[in-house]
């Protein structure tokens, strides 16, 4: 992960090296002893690679966190940075290159730009944050019905009855296309199915047969209970 992180901040740092090493060797010597091109420089270097390291590292935080987030934080963060960075290098272009002396007008400037900049970028986080947070609010709430087929399914290697077997099928279809999402309201509810389910599955892998046709009406009716409470809760 950190070298992934090395990886990414990389790039940006080898442009402004050599955005620096064509700027010494073609700005005017006359323009290295101005005020305007050292504050100039600041903003275009500097801050502008400071902010866009910041901006990445957040970017690659969240991608740590969860693997979905890369197509989240990653491409818009990289656009808005490059932006911005874009917006800084003309700026200061401007600035260093030409005879301009007005320190007052580069700092109003560069600070409009600068707080411009932050706003969006502030902005454009929190949108991504609300993204992945309900991506992940929802990936939870789904996750009752994966973990339910999945334990069901566990039992299948185990049966010989073709008819059995059948039944079993038919009764991990419903939970599949059962509503995926859950409710806090269902809690109680999703419990008692979950143990039913593992008793099922207990029952079946030690060969206790006899009460399995009773065992699974009763999965049957606890799951139309349960979506049927899911519709009233929408």
């Amino acid at each position: 992960m950190n070298r992934n992180k090395v990886v990414g901040i990389l790039p940006p740092v080898i442009v402004c090296a050599l955005l620096n090493l064509i700027l010494f060797f073609t700005v005017p010597d006359a323009r290295l002893g101005s005020d305007v091109f050292w504050i100039a420089w600041t903003f275009t270097f500097p801050v502008n690679l400071l902010i866009a390291i910041f901006s990445f590292l957040y970017a690659f935080k969240k991608k740590d966190r969860r693997a979905e987030d890369q197509v989240i934080y990653t491409p818009l963060t990289r656009r808005v940075v490059l932006i911005a960075a874009a917006a800084y290098l003309v700026l200061g272009a401007i600035f260093m290159y030409c005879p301009i002396e007005s320190v007052a007008l580069l700092i109003i400037l560069e600070c409009v730009l600068t707080g411009a900049y932050l706003v969006v970028l502030y902005t454009v986080m929190f949108a991504m944050n609300r993204i992945s947070d309900a991506q992940n609010y929802t990936k939870q709430k789904v996750q009752f019905i994966r973990l339910l087929q999945s334990d069901l399914e566990s039992c299948f290697a185990n049966v010989n009855d073709p008819e059995l077997l059948a039944t079993l099928t038919k009764l991990s279809e419903k939970i599949r296309f059962s509503d995926p999402m859950s409710h806090p309201a269902l809690a109680t509810s999703e419990a008692e199915i979950a143990a039913a389910v593992s008793e099922l599955v207990t029952n079946i892998k030690c060969g206790n047969i006899e009460t399995l046709e009773v065992d699974i009406v009763r999965v049957n009716g606890m799951l139309d209970a349960r979506n049927s409470r899911c519709k009233l809760l929408k």
